[in-house]
């Protein structure tokens, strides 16, 4: 039956969750994040690989900017990304298929800042988490998406993997308001309201 997670302070508000394959994390009014589960490749963002049975803060400080005024945060497979106040991206975890953004395959047990944006002068406004993939939604309602191409499920018309956020060309004259990742899929919403979907298509899964 459902049980109460019980977070080290009753003073804690926690405003929203996400739950990955193996691990967890939940956002907080006063926009800071706590991870548990699973610490295997460093998914938690603690710094290890550490099991954590109860509900523990992230505190990372990266590059002498703080880990901290997070809005949103998304859980994959052994692998987590979230959002800034300032629409920085982060990600950290398992680093295979390029799922985590940072140009490698290398995982990373502490939240990192996905560089690419802030290069290209990007804010993100939506991340979302598949199980071995990654998306985002700019400002400008401009889809990214990044990580194992398997199954075609990055919408960039073929099978290959990124290493780092790439735009997805087809929605070059359409806005984008949502998107959803799932295990080897993804589904857009539009702002005319209009529903995509592409990936994976076991059992009629795309529609």
């Amino acid at each position: 039956e459902p049980t109460m997670v019980i977070f080290p302070s009753v003073h804690i508000r926690i405003i929203s969750i996400s739950c990955g394959y193996a691990h967890s994390l939940a956002l907080t009014y006063t926009k800071h994040v706590y991870s548990w589960g699973s610490g295997k490749y460093g998914c938690l963002g603690q710094k290890n690989t550490n099991i954590c049975y109860t509900p523990k803060l992230i505190e990372t400080d990266i590059s002498s900017r703080p880990f901290e005024k997070i809005t949103s945060v998304a859980c994959g497979m052994y692998f987590s990304l979230a959002l800034s106040e300032s629409q920085s991206v982060y990600s950290w975890g398992f680093g295979a298929n390029g799922r985590l953004g940072h140009g490698d395959d290398n995982s990373v047990g502490n939240p990192k800042i996905i560089t690419y944006f802030e290069n290209e002068n990007i804010k993100i406004m939506t991340v979302k988490c598949g199980d071995t993939h990654s998306a985002a939604i700019s400002i400008s309602k401009e889809l990214y998406s990044w990580g194992s191409g398997n199954n075609g499920m990055l919408g960039h018309g073929n099978y290959q993997e990124k290493h780092v956020p790439a735009y997805v060309e087809f929605f070059r004259i359409i806005k984008i308001d949502d998107v959803y990742c799932g295990s080897g899929n993804c589904m857009v919403l539009t702002s005319d309201n209009r529903v995509f979907a592409w990936g994976k298509n076991s059992h009629g899964m795309l529609g």
